[in-house]
């Protein structure tokens, strides 16, 4: 069966290739910065056949446009790609409405923002369908922005296409005052005029420097050493000559704040903040006096107390502001009063922080999560002269961790140097070491805080969880989940888990402290100490916060993506990667604890899978295809010998799939899969067995020989079995990746030769007649009808007169030859599968 051979080797190398982000049905969010479609190939420099056309010349806050694209020639477009953006400016303004669903989307280039507009096609069973006009319905935000430019990306097909190449005429909005005012707040402040303009900043644009750090003021920067502009964020400090007031400079990388905060303790509340923030729509800047209280937004003092002197700018990137503060203050307006800190009797921790900011619906400009932030690791005097050394074990999350080379070591520094000797470690594969553990988790006691101290670590852009469980079932356990925000931000929190449900978050999120997190080219990495014993959790759950020092508990490790919710916080979506001990651990004691080996219903699943599809479905199918006119005069429980055997392998191979298929819901719980990989292996698997199970059915219902549904009856039975076996091997291929049967690389090779070598066995014996060879004839014989179609026949009780015996039937040619291949051929595939058993077995 040659086409089945090439299918076959065709569907080996897409499972072996990482494929080609090609987008036919609607725009990735990943095109919203640069309006480039993922396909590979470069844009067209020539002029667009196509053009951009707008229903206005002016407009004004909440105002529709009309935005269309459309031909001026004869040529036909599949995609396009639209934003409105602020002269002078890249990112999307205003939301779209599609005015044709079936062909247009509407894109998200920010949750929940609707800002950009693209193609769509929702039917793959019918052509792309060929544009010559497009339009959609544009609304102007409720706050103004300026005077805007529609852009557009249009393609004529996959490989012809033009970036950013549509432009509309520019529409003014009379109302605004066009671009950066950069106007200050105080008096005697100065923001340079062209500081928001020019190239790329070789300084930083007020002046901020680390000369004389250590000597003449006071420093705290990151990267330790560093100097603008080449900080991620710095601050100064030196008491002017009054000793009354602060100079106080906070510089870094943020088109949105930064902010520098004084804090009793390494714990990001209930502390005195002053935010340097930039608007995004007008670039002015502002130095706001906060208050933080819990985790909540800072509240921002009414008055700004203490605060005067104050200086801005920005240039390309780079964000900073100068003020003095006051050193003594008797009271902020309002609540929160007690959060303007003395600096002359105290000293206190530093806090850098930097992050996006969020034009509000009244026009002001409030800041939003950090995605960066890092603290001093001891309290610090700022009315002395030092230079403070960029902490170690304060909670960083490096700006430009998520870009640069593959990452060499976890960018935590969590190692397993030291397992089982210094610290407990447990990591997955087994004897792995970061940046190649799938998953990692370290723990070691502090005798002194009463506390242990953990790390845990693993491949993953959403969330790493570690959990202790009485038994090995992930419920009613208690839970640490390290989660990162789509802007980068990480946070730890203490859940527990009832049920099969979500975990719940504590409140509090008591017991854990000294937070340390990052993330560095897909690999998420936390740190945090965590109370050994605790009185209880706040609220529902609390028996869920064991104790860790009277008991020992099964570690679970887990991994998966993330989901942002409408309120703007970010839950854990179901585990894609999921291990845990197979003994339970005492994590007060120093442990190396083995990998727990795959657990046996899976391997039983695989094992059974294996079979099905590897070995007893690859004998029915060549002995089907190849092998009917062989043995002609034998029969086996009263038909013909192939027949019996097709038959009874292809009955095994349902039985094993539909047993497999049982035996891993069971296991999972009867719940469905997370994640692109494990859903495609489920959803294909389904199918696979599905069609498994439909084939002995339609056998049933098979036409006699002379039938001339036959035909009819013969395709669909093949185009059936082919069908599922060429899924099998994808799922199989799918499932080699899963962390929890953590096979080797060998086990890839080991079923991509088997591919090979069903492909080759199946051409072999597709062109065995021009072989010549083994006593074949020169040419092949014509087989009979009843070789070919009569499978079965009724087998003569020994008491029956045959009065009409048929002769015996030669032997057809080339028997010789194709009877030695079945030999060597079921002794390969058995070979093939034993190796994939032991790697199952040994795993």
């Amino acid at each position: 069966m040659a086409m089945f051979s090439l299918t076959v080797m065709v569907v080996f190398l897409l499972c072996t290739n990482h494929g080609v982000n090609g987008y036919s049905s609607y725009v990735p969010a990943s095109a919203c910065d640069n309006m480039v479609p993922a396909h590979k190939v470069p844009g067209q420099t020539s002029s667009p056949p196509y053009e951009l056309l707008v229903d206005k010349q002016t407009y004004s806050v909440g105002e529709q446009i009309n935005v269309t694209i459309q031909q001026t020639g004869s040529e036909t477009f599949e995609g396009f790609y639209i934003q409105a953006r602020p002269v002078g400016r890249n990112e999307p303004v205003g939301t779209f409405t599609a005015l044709d669903d079936d062909i247009t989307l509407v894109v998200d280039c920010a949750p929940d923002t609707q800002n950009a507009v693209g193609h769509r096609r929702t039917n793959y069973s019918l052509p792309i369908v060929q544009k010559t006009v497009v339009s959609v319905i544009w609304t102007a935000p409720n706050v103004t922005v300026g005077d805007i430019q529609f852009r557009a990306t249009v393609l004529q097909n996959f490989t012809t296409f033009w970036v950013n190449a549509l432009a509309s005429p520019v529409i003014t909005d009379p109302t605004a005052t066009q671009g950066p005012t950069n106007v200050p707040i105080a008096t005697v402040a100065t923001t340079p005029s062209a500081s928001t303009i020019g190239p790329v900043v070789d300084e930083d644009p007020l002046g901020i420097t680390t000369d004389g750090c250590g000597v003449t003021k006071g420093c705290y920067g990151v990267p330790d050493g560093c100097s603008p502009p080449n900080c991620d964020l710095l601050s100064t400090w030196v008491t002017d000559a009054t000793t009354e007031t602060v100079i106080v400079e906070v510089t870094g990388k943020s088109d949105g704040y930064v902010a520098i905060g004084f804090s009793r303790d390494k714990i990001m509340a209930d502390d005195d903040m002053y935010e340097c923030v930039r608007h995004s729509t007008d670039g002015n800047i502002e130095v706001f006096s906060s208050y933080s209280t819990g985790h909540s937004r800072p509240t921002r003092d009414a008055t700004n107390s203490g605060v005067s002197n104050v200086e801005v700018a920005y240039s390309n990137g780079l964000l900073s502001c100068r003020f003095h503060r006051a050193v003594r203050q008797t009271g902020r307006a309002g609540t929160g009063a007690d959060q303007y800190f003395d600096l002359g009797n105290s000293s206190y921790h530093i806090f850098l922080a930097e992050g996006p900011s969020e034009v509000q619906s009244d026009g002001s400009v409030q800041i939003r999560r950090h995605t960066s932030r890092v603290y001093s690791d001891q309290p610090v005097d700022v009315m002395s002269i030092g230079q403070v050394a960029a902490t170690s074990t304060g909670a960083t999350t490096p700006p430009s961790a998520t870009v640069g080379p593959v990452v060499s070591e976890d960018p935590l520094g969590i190692t397993t140097d030291g397992c089982g000797v210094t610290k407990g470690c447990y990591g997955v594969p087994d004897g792995c070491s970061p940046p190649n553990c799938d998953l990692l988790s370290t723990w070691v006691t502090d005798a002194t805080t009463e506390t242990v101290i953990v790390e845990v670590t693993g491949k993953s852009d959403g969330y790493v969880a570690i959990g202790f469980s009485r038994d090995k079932i992930m419920a009613d356990d208690d839970m640490y989940e390290c989660v990162r925000y789509p802007d980068g931000n990480i946070e730890v929190f203490s859940s527990y888990s009832t049920g099969h449900s979500r975990p719940t978050r504590e409140p509090t999120n008591s017991g854990v402290s000294n937070v340390e997190v990052a993330y560095s080219n897909g690999l998420l990495s936390c740190r945090f100490h965590r109370a050994v014993r605790q009185t209880a959790r706040a609220g529902t759950g609390a028996d869920q916060y064991f104790d860790l020092g009277n008991s020992s508990y099964h570690i679970f490790l887990a991994s998966g993506p993330t989901r942002v919710q409408s309120d703007g916080s970010v839950q854990i979506r179901r585990h894609t990667s999921r291990v845990y001990s197979e003994n339970p651990v005492d994590v007060t004691s120093i442990s190396l604890v083995a990998t727990a080996s795959t657990p046996l219903l899976v391997k039983l699943h695989a094992g059974l899978m294996m079979s099905a599809w590897m070995f007893t479905v690859s004998i029915g199918a060549v002995l089907a295809r190849f092998y009917k006119p062989m043995w002609p005069n034998s029969t086996c429980c009263g038909v013909k010998v192939w027949f019996a055997v097709h038959r009874a392998v292809m009955i095994l191979t349902v039985l094993m799939a539909v047993a497999a298929f049982v035996i891993i819901f069971v296991f999972k719980e009867w719940t469905f899969v997370t994640g692109f990989n494990a859903t495609t292996h489920a959803i294909m698997g389904i199918i696979v067995t599905s069609l498994a199970v439909i084939q002995p059915f339609m056998s049933l219902l098979r036409p006699g020989p002379d039938e001339p549904n036959r035909v009819v009856f013969n395709w669909f039975h093949w185009g059936f079995g082919t069908a599922a076996r060429i899924m099998a091997i994808i799922v199989m291929f799918l499932g080699l990746d899963f962390p929890a049967m953590d096979l080797p690389d060998a086990a890839m090779y080991v079923l991509a030769s088997w591919v090979v070598w069903q492909a080759l066995s199946e051409v072999i014996l597709e062109q065995e007649a021009l072989l010549k060879c083994c006593g074949q004839a020169d040419a092949k014989e014509k087989e009979s009808k009843d070789h070919e179609e009569i499978e079965m026949q009724t087998q003569k009780s020994p008491s029956s007169v045959d009065l009409n015996p048929e002769p015996n039937s030669p032997k057809p040619s080339g028997s010789g030859f194709k009877n030695g291949f079945l030999a060597i051929y079921i002794l390969v595939l058995a070979g093939f599968t034993a190796a994939m058993y032991s790697f199952i077995a040994l795993h």
